[in-house]
């Protein structure tokens, strides 16, 4: 996504202030832009409906809540077994293959936060690889799991970071700013602990995957409906933008073995092809 994160992103006239109440907003208009014309499709099992902007293509869930409001319900041990449980092994190979991509563009080896680790294996193969670790998340149950297997994972969310002010060299926000409709607030806190100079690695489904732009009322009934909102490049890099993050361009030539070179081809392929239905983007807090 490097053509769209790198190009400008005006703030749209009637986007909604950064320090607005966008839930209370999002009923009505758009989070981003500020309009109110939009497409309506149907989600999941009929839990909700998704609105999608027709000026900027942003789309917002019609249900509307506080992640911290389902965490215990929602997010229990069955919820990260299901997602995350059953395909460690693959999980702890692909960590150590993003750390080797991180590594090659964060200036040492310093303190890395991971946002909803669940089951901590970017937390496990990082401090492996000498890197300081740390994790928030909002079921009790991760937390208390961590605990036992000797990881710092702590009870907090994405708009309540239980870490001290620029803390934190990387901060790794992988498919979580879609769980939040608070998207300033959310990144209000990953700007608060990182230190001048860091490093925000963030991975979002993509509203304009092919996917979605082919066929959006069949692709939107494959988002969960614990998803507030699905960016698109373009959209996302105008929040990171106006809330002061700078985009880094993701680092070309990595080296590494055989099984490494293959796992970034392949995702890098589907990228920027549009067949992935996410996109991975880099951003640093200006020093």
């Amino acid at each position: 996504m490097a053509y769209e994160a790198a190009g400008p992103h005006p703030v749209p006239a009637g986007a909604p202030a950064m320090d607005a109440d966008l839930q209370a907003l999002a009923g009505e208009a758009c989070t981003w832009c500020g309009s109110r014309a939009r497409d309506t499709f149907a989600g999941e099992e009929g839990k909700c409906q998704w609105h999608r902007c027709r000026q900027c293509g942003f789309w917002i869930s019609s249900l509307l809540c506080d992640p911290r409001d389902y965490a215990v319900e929602d997010y229990d041990l069955d919820y990260h077994l299901h997602y995350y449980g059953r395909s460690l092994g693959r999980k702890h190979r692909t960590a150590h293959h993003r750390f080797r991509v991180l590594e090659a563009m964060a200036p040492h080896k310093g303190s890395f936060l991971d946002i909803g680790p669940s089951y901590g294996y970017m937390l496990e193969v990082g401090t492996q690889r000498g890197w300081t670790t740390h994790g928030v998340d909002l079921a009790p149950v991760i937390v208390e799991l961590a605990a036992q297997n000797g990881l710092d994972i702590r009870l907090g969310s994405l708009t309540d970071i239980p870490f001290g002010p620029e803390s934190m060299d990387v901060v790794h926000a992988r498919h979580v700013l879609e769980h939040d409709i608070q998207t300033y607030r959310a990144l209000d806190e990953i700007w608060r602990v990182l230190k001048p100079g860091g490093l925000l690695v963030c991975e979002v489904p993509d509203g304009e995957s092919t996917r979605a732009r082919l066929n959006p009322a069949k692709e939107v009934l494959r988002w969960p409906y614990l998803h507030m909102v699905t960016f698109t490049p373009s959209v996302l890099a105008g929040f990171m933008r106006r809330r002061g993050l700078r985009w880094v361009p993701e680092v070309g030539l990595v080296a590494g073995p055989p099984d490494f070179l293959a796992w970034r081809a392949w995702h890098r392929f589907r990228e920027l092809t549009r067949i992935a239905t996410y996109f991975v983007t880099f951003w640093r807090k200006p020093a």
